[in-house]
C-alpha cells in the first residue's frame, strides 16, 4: 500500500490547494470592499490601501517560497 509518507504528503497538498483558493477569494472580496470603501469615501484611503497591498504581497511571496522549497509545515503566518 501507500507510506505513510505518501499519504501525509497528498494530505498536505489537498491542504495547501484549499487555502490557495480560500486566499484567492479573500484577497478578490477584500479588493472588491476596499473598491467600494474608496467609491464611497476619499479620504484617508491612500493611506490604508498601500500597507493593505504591502501586506498581502508579502503573505503571497511567503507562500510562494514555501512551494518552491517544498517545505511542509502545518503552521500558517500569523495575519
Amino acid at each position: 500500500g501507500r507510506s505513510p509518507l505518501v499519504q501525509e504528503l497528498s494530505e498536505l497538498e489537498g491542504q495547501i490547494t484549499a487555502i490557495k483558493q480560500q486566499l484567492q477569494s479573500a484577497m478578490r472580496r477584500k479588493r472588491e470592499l476596499e473598491q467600494y470603501q474608496s467609491e464611497n469615501q476619499q479620504t484617508n484611503q491612500t493611506v490604508t490601501s498601500q500597507t493593505t497591498t504591502h501586506q498581502s504581497n508579502q503573505f503571497v511571496q511567503y507562500t510562494q517560497s514555501h512551494q518552491q522549497t517544498h517545505q511542509h509545515t502545518n503552521t500558517l503566518p500569523e495575519f
